[in-house]
């Protein structure tokens, strides 16, 4: 199904916010996940540690402190998995802004609607962003990031996915 959305880059998380499923386009954007290890395919883990995301992400400071409201809101959920405690206590020792952030106790349950990203290849993209929940699995989640009208995302997207190994 996620290669079916060829132009969209599309993410499966589970509840920890492991990305454990794919397509190429999110691939052409956030980083070849066949080739990183399990930490690294954690969205909050890279946003922290990552330095290509910071200048991925226009606006990274609003992206990443709503990212810590809502993995807040869904570590909240799962009190009982000790896995949470342990990679907060290790996110916050690596990033100082995580710590930050984290200290807030801020709350956010809504998902981004909008994200604009600065690719080194292609330049600006623009993406309206859709989540889901998926059938049959409540603790996973899809992330769709499908091209604004009236921009060039669309084209440029084609150009990454042209270039793509």
């Amino acid at each position: 199904m996620l290669d079916n959305l060829t132009h969209c880059p599309a993410l499966i998380t589970d509840q920890r916010w492991n990305v454990i499923a794919w397509n190429k386009a999110a691939c052409t954007i956030f980083g070849d996940f066949d080739s990183m290890n399990d930490r690294d395919r954690n969205i909050v883990w890279a946003m922290f540690t990552d330095c290509k995301y910071k200048e991925l992400f226009v606006d990274w400071e609003r992206h990443a402190k709503g990212m810590v409201g809502r993995f807040r809101s869904t570590s909240g959920k799962y009190i009982e998995d000790f896995w949470f405690a342990q990679f907060i206590e290790e996110l916050k020792t690596r990033s100082p802004e995580f710590d930050l952030w984290w200290s807030l106790h801020e709350i956010q349950n809504n998902g981004e609607q909008y994200k604009q990203l600065n690719h080194p290849q292609v330049g600006q993209l623009d993406f309206e962003i859709s989540n889901f929940d998926v059938a049959d699995h409540s603790n996973l989640k899809m992330a769709v990031h499908v091209p604004m009208p009236g921009t060039e995302t669309a084209e440029k997207m084609q150009s990454l996915l042209n270039a793509w190994k």
